[in-house]
């Protein structure tokens, strides 16, 4: 009669051990779903506001035009005149030279690297020189004061053309 007590006590316990682990498993799986559910509410918020960012995105798109359609311009407003007679280095060296100055500007819509290409047509042929300018933001304006000396000859005749590199 005893080990029939203890096992009916025995099978109680087993069932009420059973009956709890089963109760504290289905409010694990509600607390689960509950929280699923409320993911898949936030997931379904942050897809909407993806797609009216594309659409938003679209509709810029077409009232800017291509995509394309973007790039570095540069203006100058340079002024450059010719000296005769100028030193140019400590070995007494006498050359003429050209003295420019004034602003570069990147009016254009882009970051670009920008440079000026200086052509100088001397006596003794044509040669080319740079003046780097660095990366001017968009309207961003920069001023300008350089020397130009040519490498041999006299300088008879230049230009200078601003050079402007956008980024991707």
């Amino acid at each position: 009669m005893k080990r029939r007590i203890l096992a009916m006590l025995f099978t109680v316990v087993l069932v009420s051990l059973l009956v709890f682990f089963n109760i504290y498993q289905f409010h694990h799986i509600r607390s689960l779903q509950n929280s699923n559910e409320e993911y898949q509410v936030r997931l379904d918020s942050v897809n909407r506001d993806v797609r009216f960012l594309k659409q938003e995105n679209e509709k810029l798109l077409s009232q800017s035009g291509n995509v394309s359609d973007v790039s570095a311009i540069i203006v100058t407003r340079l002024g450059a005149k010719l000296f005769e007679r100028g030193v140019r280095d400590i070995y007494g060296t006498v050359s003429n030279y050209v003295w420019m100055t004034g602003e570069v500007e990147n009016v254009g819509n882009v970051t670009a690297f920008v440079s000026l290409s200086i052509r100088v047509t001397t006596s003794r042929g044509v040669e080319t020189q740079e003046a780097i300018l660095g990366t001017l933001q968009p309207h961003q304006v920069v001023s300008v004061s350089k020397t130009v000396w040519p490498g041999q000859g006299d300088i008879v005749s230049w230009s200078i053309t601003p050079l402007g590199y956008h980024f991707h």
